[in-house]
């Protein structure tokens, strides 16, 4: 093969190597929408940006629920979708070539009333079945810092501190306002675990929990008191009027504390 007729293979080789690029590096990316009944939703305002950048990308979904964003290079997306009535929804998407992703979008009405029932139970302890509803909302919405929080707290409630802190991290990763969150559920922890010990009359574990409540929450005047029903039902009442004077002076108004008083000092007279 002389020279020439290489040169002209290789140059040969190099169009066809251009002209195939665009069909092997951009591709589609489809996002077909559809609300918890699996009904089709049409023009859903679409944005896609590529990460780190600030140009954005607009679709509209059709009839058949479906936004297509052409031409698209590998790499990672932010996904913002947004119709009236409805929770936005955004979504992180790795894009590597053709892709269909099926998306929900839940009314801002039934969003709201599972949101509503899972707080709802977790105020009454019932915090698995708050776990299985913020799990739905998650899958749906995985990027809901609020989601995320309720659902630490949930899992504190469920004594499963490390899901409940591992939760409570993405939720500050995802929202800054929720940096508070991680004291918020360490001291949720701390309170839960107290309550169970003294349920269970492990007054040595109760009194050990609310001991590190009171140096996280040094103003949390449930947690004096907590400390001074495990001090007082281990007969260590030197310790408990101390804490439940505190508890009282950072609520002077509670009956129960006042109440409890009185007992303590009872008792401390007695002895």
């Amino acid at each position: 093969m002389t020279n020439q007729t290489r040169r002209a293979r290789n140059f040969i080789t190099a169009i066809l190597i251009l002209i195939a690029a665009p069909q092997l590096y951009a591709s589609s990316l489809v996002c077909r929408f559809a609300d918890e009944q699996g009904k089709f939703l049409r023009d859903v305002q679409t944005q896609l940006t590529p990460a780190g950048k600030e140009e954005h990308l607009f679709q509209k979904s059709d009839k058949k629920g479906e936004a297509i964003f052409r031409d698209l290079k590998p790499g990672a997306f932010e996904l913002l979708a947004q119709l009236k009535g409805h929770v936005p929804l955004k979504w992180s998407v790795q894009f590597s070539g053709e892709q269909t992703l099926e998306l929900t979008l839940m009314t801002q009405q039934g969003f709201d009333r599972m949101d509503k029932e899972a707080t709802d139970d977790i105020n009454s302890r019932d915090y698995s079945k708050a776990v299985a509803i913020l799990d739905k909302l998650l899958k749906v919405y995985p990027l809901d810092a609020e989601s995320h929080d309720h659902l630490a707290r949930a899992y504190a409630g469920m004594g499963d501190e490390d899901k409940a802190l591992t939760e409570a991290k993405e939720a500050t990763q995802l929202d800054p306002k929720y940096s508070d969150s991680l004291m918020e559920i360490r001291r949720f922890i701390l309170v839960t675990r107290g309550d169970k010990a003294l349920q269970s009359m492990d007054f040595p574990k109760a009194a050990e929990a609310f001991e590190s409540l009171v140096k996280i929450a040094p103003q949390d005047a449930k947690a004096y008191y907590g400390l001074a029903l495990a001090y007082g039902h281990q007969e260590k009442f030197q310790q408990a009027l101390p804490a439940i004077n505190k508890a009282l002076e950072l609520d002077p108004q509670n009956a129960s504390y006042r109440q409890v008083k009185t007992v303590l000092e009872a008792h401390a007279a007695g002895q």
